[in-house]
């Protein structure tokens, strides 16, 4: 058995009490579109932890990225074709529907017509995340914890509950594992309570092997010549020894914002014109919040954005260059303020 003595137990408990409560049978999981690992694993874990406690939870992946398919297929990790597959069969059934949203906790993120149909029929409507946002109306129970990755969040929902013996499926762990790689970069951002977290995974899944998967995806032509175009691009700016760097591309603006700081650059922002909105990444490898910076400008200008220290998104829903600019600009100058108040303490 695992000790809690790390774990405050009552967050999670009044998570499952509000659902019990308000008599959610038949559950839906659903990461954001694009999922990562992180995304990946705590909707397995979520989906193990509910069905034990007699619920009736099913995982629905929205789209399965080439990053995360090599993944899957790597490690022989499930897709959930079957609960797909029961969601579709069961979606004009008379029954009280609730969707539980893992790693993002604002609906309007979702774009593909086929999920917005699903999730515009819930009568309950939870969010599980790590990432700080503005909780919107339409959300009815948001478990936020500002921890590295939103693994660390399941894995620690689990042994506060006493379901412990769910961490034993060597795959699960395995992938919560990987899961909490994949947010903070291999562990750069990890803390303390990353590495506890880490210390009992690691005593049934595979570190080793997932670590080694990571290493080796493999990234088509398409994302290098957004990797290369992005560094070709950047605009670097200079505020004592740290370097911020700005740049603009069509596509893959998370994997250039976290290629760039590989390359060098201590925060990258990255922006990208899609059809009907503009999406602007940061990451960030020194201590600064870019999530709170992401979400006090997104919040000024009645946008969607948020996250946590190392990385940040901000969604802008229209096409319009002078206000993509404006918000650009007041990045830049809070992310100057917050690094010049860190050097004047510091001094």
């Amino acid at each position: 058995m695992i000790e809690q003595n790390h774990i405050d137990s009552s967050t999670y408990m009044a998570f499952i009490s509000f659902l019990k409560e308000n008599e959610c049978k038949d559950i839906i999981i659903l990461p954001h579109e694009q999922p990562d690992l992180d995304a990946y694993a705590s909707c397995w874990g979520l989906k193990e932890l509910l069905s034990r406690l007699k619920l009736n939870p099913l995982v629905l992946l929205p789209s399965i990225p080439m990053e995360l398919n090599y993944i899957l297929h790597t490690m022989n990790f499930p897709l959930f074709d079957s609960d797909r597959n029961k969601i579709y069969k069961n979606r004009g059934r008379d029954t009280r529907k609730c969707i539980i949203l893992v790693d993002f906790s604002n609906p309007e993120r979702i774009e593909k017509k086929e999920i917005k149909s699903i999730t515009d029929q819930a009568d309950i409507m939870v969010a599980i995340d790590h990432h700080y946002a503005k909780q919107v109306g339409n959300l009815n129970y948001l478990l936020y914890k500002p921890y590295n990755s939103t693994s660390e969040i399941i894995t620690e929902l689990i042994i506060a509950l006493d379901y412990s013996s769910i961490l034993e499926n060597k795959d699960l762990s395995t992938a919560l594992i990987g899961g909490i790689l994949i947010d903070t970069s291999f562990l750069d951002r990890a803390n303390s309570k990353t590495f506890y977290l880490l210390s009992i995974l690691s005593n049934y899944g595979s570190y080793s092997k997932i670590a080694s998967t990571l290493k080796r995806i493999p990234r088509n032509i398409d994302e290098k010549i957004a990797r290369l175009k992005g560094a070709q691009r950047t605009k670097i700016y200079r505020i004592d020894n740290t370097l911020i760097v700005f740049t603009k591309v069509g596509s893959y603006e998370s994997s250039v914002a976290s290629s760039l700081v590989k390359l060098g650059a201590d925060i990258a922002i990255v922006t990208s014109k899609k059809q009907h909105v503009t999406r602007i990444i940061g990451r960030s490898r020194i201590n600064i919040n870019l999530g709170e910076i992401f979400r006090t400008i997104a919040d000024k200008y009645g946008y969607i954005g948020g996250g946590h220290s190392g990385a940040a998104v901000l969604t802008i829903q229209q096409k319009n260059d002078e206000r993509v600019e404006t918000i650009i600009n007041e990045l830049y100058k809070s992310i100057v303020n917050l690094l010049l108040k860190k050097f004047s303490v510091v001094a």
